[in-house]
């Protein structure tokens, strides 16, 4: 792929725990991602790393299971987004096994926004917090933002670099 001129993979990880990957029936382990990872890291193609918040099962400790995993693959980029359970899914059709469900704010059905809180959580509040924890332990990292400053090569990285560090600051507010 790398000869091809692929230069970036985007892993829907989702979940650093066993556990949730199982209740998610998402059909990979974690030490197959974190091999996958490390084999596609090998040859030199950019990782984006997409990880899910609040998935059914999960309390705060899973949670930080899952950013510790996030910390450890080391990807270029993650993505914390919150679980929203969409019309239609297994998990709108069972939520209520799981935790609770907004089912009147389907405009803030986008993943940034608590919808579906797991009953392992108090509140959203509580949810959105992991999701802030999770922006700050990745992004905020020396060897992250050394990492981020040795590739810069040209004008366009470093406003490039300077836009994510507004977004992740955005998600933190």
């Amino acid at each position: 792929m790398k000869k091809a001129g692929c230069w970036n993979i985007f892993f829907g990880i989702e979940a650093g725990s066993q556990k949730l990957l199982d209740i998610m029936t998402k059909k990979m382990t974690v030490e197959q991602m974190r091999n996958a990872v490390k084999l596609v890291k090998k040859v030199g193609i950019e990782i984006r790393g997409s990880f899910m918040l609040g998935l059914p099962g999960e309390t705060p400790e899973l949670a930080r299971e899952t950013i510790k995993f996030a910390i450890e693959l080391d990807p270029d980029y993650a993505q914390f987004s919150l679980t929203t359970p969409y019309p239609g899914t297994q998990l709108w059709s069972t939520y209520e096994q799981y935790g609770t469900l907004d089912k009147n704010a389907l405009d803030e059905y986008h993943g940034w926004l608590p919808v579906f809180v797991p009953h392992g959580y108090k509140s959203k509040e509580e949810l959105i917090s992991m999701q802030k924890e999770a922006f700050t332990k990745f992004y905020k990292r020396p060897k992250y933002i050394l990492k981020r400053a040795a590739k810069i090569r040209n004008i366009n990285d470093i406003k490039r670099n300077l836009k994510g560090m507004k977004m992740v600051n955005a998600f933190m507010k």
